[in-house]
């Protein structure tokens, strides 16, 4: 090989996985449902509730939900900023505890979708796509 090749192969592989290009196309069937949202609330550190739903159309060993709660002008990353992801059961199910909100929004991701890619407190959710393989968004229980 030349020294020119040898050059662009680890150049190409980096910008492959910087790109995010490292997730799999999302499955057509692919599905997240809240099925029983957190209750409804003002936001804040000390009231939480419990957040629940499953997936379908996916391997749940390929995949994890990102929660966020909606309060005041934000949508802000449950359960933590530091710990984001939701485990997917065997079964599909899942839950997490979470403060509290007056809608929330769970977001398929591919099992490779970092800590670092989810925004922490946006205004908008992000949208389908790439890594986010589905999204659903609730009011909270009153």
């Amino acid at each position: 090989m030349t020294a020119t090749r040898l050059f662009f192969i680890p150049l190409i592989v980096l910008l492959m996985l910087s790109c995010g290009c490292r997730c799999p196309p999302r499955p057509p069937e692919s599905r997240v449902r809240i099925t029983e949202p957190a209750p409804n609330g003002v936001g804040g550190p000390d009231e939480m509730g419990t957040i629940r739903g499953v997936v379908s159309g996916v391997d749940p060993n390929d995949v994890k939900v990102l929660i966020y709660a909606h309060a005041g002008d934000r949508w802000w990353i449950q359960p933590l900023e530091d710990a984001p992801f939701t485990t997917v059961n065997s079964d599909g199910q899942w839950q997490a505890r979470i403060h509290l909100g007056y809608e929330y929004a769970a977001l398929l991701v591919h099992r490779s979708y970092s800590s670092s890619s989810p925004p922490k407190q946006p205004p908008d959710l992000p949208e389908v796509g790439g890594c986010i393989w589905a999204i659903e968004v609730k009011a909270g229980r009153t």
